[in-house]
């Protein structure tokens, strides 16, 4: 018989537990594989149809033919079918997982966004100046601007009212000057595209001494304060020497360009580098206290050459390849606002502490006058013919002084940007003016890149004098009570007295 009836059999005696029939299909069983075996041929190995020890055990019966108790089955089939029923339940049923407390990390935010790790870099917190390291003198000037807002106003000695302004000396250096000298000290400290720092007395203008730091036309200014002269050394280290004799005392690789002058507010030094980063370091020891990166893109083209300013605890700067302006916490270099302006920023930043505005210069002639703490966009005028000054304040006529690509000069309403009057200089104005206060009058003294030096009247923009300096990229410093202005095309400094 074949294996499939020898299984049904073995059901049939599981299922009759010791039945009458159960004996008889035993019975079968054992004779039919007597007569397997008898009649298999010689040298065939036993077949799985024929009945064995374990066929014996499965259908219960003893191995003497007498069949043994099998009631222990019935228990073992009931305990797998009740485990055949839990699994498959486990199986089908929705896992619950077990939930364990997870606490989301709170955003960190500045400006309103997240902050960024790769553009807003805090490592310490910049101490913030005092009232005394924001008065800036006006025998002096040690920072582009004059003073930390940029203000480019300064006034001059009772005594020089009646002084005819005429120049008291010259000194060549034989190389173009592209930039405005700083004045501290009795010393004048001047760059030169030679690669060399220059330092002139302030009386008679000879030379003292003088140190190379390299970077031909690469750096754009000088600031000096605590004993020493900040300036960028080969282009992009920026380094700190003793203001009397230009010993190294320190300095830090911004990895950047520094093409504008550095900005000294107590303890903290500011230092713009390449297109979009701003470093803030210990003015004493060049530690770093934080760097902010813009996030835009182009930062191999239009490196800063803005100073950022700075008023009530925030820094105002507009970075070379950004279109936006931006407001920074000057403790930590977090963002507090930014204003889109959608181009790119040549003149600025200049905060008028009074109103509470900033302005800002666009290359295409826009002059913008933002809230100083929110950003909001308080008035929005355009010069026309573009422009890439900075633009000087007079806080007693609430007017801004500034000049344009085509050789206009402007006065403007500084509250609501209007034009009160203009001129035409004769050629293109790129250097920032600078507004001087006398006892009774005000003057604005203008550069154009022809070569003319202007003293305007500040009230009505008339013409008091104007010499011819050679053509003309920096912008004049006053310090007590004297003009200082480099000369590209006459390749020295002019020392007039106003």
């Amino acid at each position: 018989m074949g294996w499939c009836m020898r299984l049904n059999r073995c059901e049939i005696a599981y299922q009759a537990d010791r039945s009458p029939l159960a004996k008889g299909i035993d019975d079968g069983i054992r004779r039919g594989g007597r007569e397997t075996r008898a009649g298999r041929p010689r040298g065939c190995a036993p077949t799985m149809d024929e009945p064995d020890e374990a066929i014996r055990r499965i259908v219960g019966a003893h191995p003497r033919g007498r069949p043994v108790d099998t009631s222990y089955l019935n228990g073992l089939c009931f305990l797998l079918s009740l485990l055949l029923v839990f699994l498959t339940a486990c199986n089908s049923a929705n896992v619950t997982q077990s939930n364990f407390p997870h606490q989301t990390p709170t955003t960190v935010l500045a400006g309103g966004e997240p902050v960024l790790p790769h553009s807003q870099i805090f490592f310490h917190d910049a101490p913030l100046p005092t009232q005394v390291d924001l008065h800036f003198s006006d025998d002096t000037w040690t920072v582009a601007g004059h003073d930390v807002a940029a203000t480019r106003s300064v006034a001059i000695p009772a005594c020089c009212n009646a002084v005819t302004p005429a120049p008291i000396w010259y000194h060549s250096l034989n190389t173009p000057v592209l930039f405005a000298p700083v004045i501290d000290n009795e010393r004048v400290y001047l760059l030169a595209s030679d690669g060399y720092l220059h330092v002139l007395n302030e009386l008679g203008g000879s030379e003292e001494w003088r140190v190379p730091v390299g970077g031909e036309l690469t750096s754009n200014g000088l600031a000096v304060a605590h004993g020493l002269i900040y300036v960028a050394l080969a282009g992009h280290s920026i380094t700190a020497l003793d203001a009397s004799n230009g010993r190294d005392h320190w300095h830090f690789d911004t990895g950047g360009l520094v093409r504008a002058a550095p900005l000294v507010v107590g303890r903290d030094l500011l230092v713009m580098s390449g297109a979009n980063s701003l470093w803030c370091l210990d003015a004493l020891t060049g530690a770093k206290y934080w760097v902010f990166h813009s996030e835009d893109t182009l930062a191999e083209f239009w490196p800063t050459r803005t100073t950022p300013a700075v008023s009530d605890g925030l820094v105002y700067v507009a970075l070379g390849a950004s279109n936006e302006f931006f407001a920074l916490n000057l403790q930590t270099g977090r963002k507090v606002w930014e204003a889109a302006l959608r181009e790119r920023m040549t003149g600025g930043p200049m905060v008028d502490e009074a109103s509470g505005l900033v302005y800002i210069v666009t290359w295409s002639g826009r002059v913008v006058a933002l809230d100083a703490h929110s950003g909001a966009i308080r008035w929005d005028v355009r010069l026309t013919g573009g422009s890439e000054t900075s633009p000087a304040l007079s806080i007693e006529q609430n007017l801004l002084y500034l000049g344009s690509f085509d050789g206009s000069f402007y006065a403007l309403d500084a509250r609501t940007g209007q034009t009160q009057w203009h001129i035409q200089a004769g050629s293109s104005v790129i250097a920032s003016p600078v507004m001087v206060k006398g006892k009774g009058q005000s003057w604005i003294i203008v550069d154009t890149q022809g070569g003319e030096c202007l003293l305007l009247d500040g009230r009505s923009g008339n013409r008091l004098s104007s010499w011819n300096l050679g053509e003309i990229r920096a912008e004049p410093v006053v310090a007590h009570g004297v003009l200082y202005q480099a000369s590209l095309g006459d390749q020295g400094l002019f020392a007039i007295r106003l």
